[in-house]
């Protein structure tokens, strides 16, 4: 909280929440409350539910201190996730740090879809690739609710893969995930071929994030961000030669920027004689998803 605000000789829960929901608020933040409740379970090491049920606990002076300090960062734009360390992706906790991009809820459904994908299917193959990894988000999740899953998940960087590798044994699935740095617009990806590729590129040009929130543009990472000039970058790869690298009947779920590059990604794929395109959309009834098959048959 600022420095010239008046603190009292007791702050509970409740009022703390309150006050500085106002405050975030007054400042235009998207969701003040629950940015408050994040920063609170991390000083009190509570769930949410806890500081409801406690509202009337209050906080001792080395509480409000750091409070006070998470609180600062926050009004800098810095994201929640990033001040506290950690979030949740399809329910399971994951950690993140800047060198991985947050995990966000319109992820989670391409790893229902995926999820949905291996139940319908008869063949017991489940070998999947992930392609920018990052936090390990799509990967883990996707080992942890599919049974006999083995994964390859691969990211430029390395900072990245050992964020992820932290999640896959936070998750307790390493056994099925191999993490390894690659540069999948310049290399083929080891061990090919595989029955899902899954992926959440960089899809941003240059001109729409200059145009990013602050808390994205300033503090995630670039690098897992911004494609080409067009954003069309990874797309075009993958429509060239992903069908390479998926066994027959294969999958490849990818998400999208949102509708306005949909038609060109789905060119760009029907030129490269992918089979069963289709964009699926998210919650915002954007387009968020690519679905395409390595043949004629799903």
């Amino acid at each position: 909280m600022p420095e010239n605000s008046t603190i009292p000789d007791i702050w509970r829960i409740l009022d703390l929440i309150n006050w500085t929901t106002d405050y975030l608020q007054s400042r235009e933040f998207p969701s003040p409350r629950t940015d408050v409740e994040w920063l609170l379970t991390s000083v009190l090491d509570c769930s949410r539910v806890d500081l409801y049920t406690n509202f009337e606990k209050p906080l001792n002076s080395d509480e409000l201190t750091e409070f006070k300090q998470l609180l600062k960062r926050r009004v800098n734009h810095e994201p929640v996730q990033y001040i506290i360390g950690k979030t949740e992706f399809m329910g399971l906790p994951f950690r993140v740090n800047e060198s991985v991009l947050i995990p966000r809820p319109e992820t989670e459904i391409l790893v229902e879809h995926a999820i949905d994908w291996f139940r319908a299917r008869s063949e017991d193959a489940r070998k999947i690739l992930d392609i920018g990894t990052g936090s390990g988000c799509i990967a883990v999740s996707l080992a942890k609710f599919v049974d006999a899953v083995s994964a390859i998940a691969i990211d430029l960087s390395d900072e990245a893969l050992a964020v992820a590798s932290q999640n896959a044994d936070l998750n307790e699935v390493s056994e099925k995930i191999t993490f390894q740095q690659l540069n999948i617009l310049e290399k083929t990806p080891p061990d090919i071929p595989f029955d899902l590729i899954v992926s959440n590129p960089p899809y941003i040009d240059q001109d729409d994030y200059e145009r990013l929130q602050r808390d994205i543009r300033e503090y995630e990472p670039d690098s897992a961000l911004i494609a080409d000039e067009t954003g069309l970058a990874f797309y075009r790869q993958f429509a060239e030669n992903a069908q390479n690298w998926l066994a027959h009947n294969g999958l490849l779920l990818c998400e999208i920027g949102g509708t306005h590059q949909s038609e060109s990604i789905r060119q760009l794929f029907e030129k490269s004689g992918w089979q069963n395109i289709r964009i699926l959309k998210d919650y915002n009834t954007q387009d968020r998803l690519l679905f395409a098959t390595s043949s004629s048959t799903d």
